[in-house]
């Protein structure tokens, strides 16, 4: 009878057990997740701010445009630095204009002073969220092979490089291709570009990934390092 009325309390505090566990558990897994996504969201950002450097040429466009003109269309790509003119017509051939050329000048006027302006503070910014960005992904990742560095220095890094990109799309659209839509309005089809949208979402995944940094250094979310098995280890059934 002992040994029936043993087991019976056994089997009552059991759903308990199980509950605390997965609790336990559950916490884990969440926990543990934060540093991924952070991690994630700072590779994704990379991956996004190398193909902007193509746009200092106009490879890739921070402001796209085009004309049409017969059967052939005039296709430019305003870069940080030039920008880079082809026709349809002509497969193969095209051409790179330097905004502080004199040929630009001539033929442009104040428009490759503008452009100008914006593209270099632009790319210096570019430099500096990269270096930031690359620096914290060094952080993070060791984090992940043991070295004990405090998460606001990656969350420093991560909110220097999301300002850096705030700056990088604000600067760029107020300026060089705020002029060019002025001054192109009703002649060219002209639209920001795909290395705009590449810092725009820059600084949208920078903020992010930095926030979670600042909350786990804060201690509002866990990175999952540290886990805390005691509730599970209290509640085991005595003897």
């Amino acid at each position: 009878m002992h040994h029936a009325r043993k087991s019976s309390r056994l089997n009552r505090r059991m759903p308990s057990l199980l509950q605390d566990d997965k609790h336990t558990l559950a916490t884990m897994d969440c926990s543990g997740m934060t540093r991924w996504v952070s991690l994630g969201l700072t590779v994704i950002t990379l991956i996004f701010l190398f193909p902007s450097f193509a746009g200092v040429s106009g490879d890739v466009a921070f402001t796209a445009s085009n004309m049409q003109i017969g059967d052939c269309t005039i296709f430019r790509n305003y870069g940080l630095l030039s920008f880079k003119q082809w026709d349809s017509c002509e497969k193969g051939s095209y051409t790179i204009t330097d905004y502080d050329s004199d040929l630009c000048n001539n033929e442009n006027g104040e428009l490759c002073g503008k452009c100008n302006s914006a593209g270099k503070g632009v790319l210096s910014f570019l430099v500096f969220s990269l270096f930031g960005v690359v620096s914290a992904f060094g952080l993070m990742v060791g984090k992940l092979f043991g070295a004990n560095f405090s998460s606001f220095y990656s969350a420093g890094l991560l909110m220097g490089a999301s300002f850096c990109t705030f700056i990088m799309w604000t600067v760029w659209a107020g300026g060089c291709d705020h002029y060019v839509k002025n001054k192109y309005h009703g002649k060219w089809i002209i639209d920001l570009g795909p290395a705009w949208a590449l810092a725009f979402l820059s600084f949208i995944f920078t903020l992010t990934s930095g926030i979670i940094e600042l909350m786990v250094g804060f201690g509002v979310i866990s990175d999952g390092r540290a886990m805390n098995y005691q509730s599970a280890g209290d509640n085991q059934p005595s003897g």
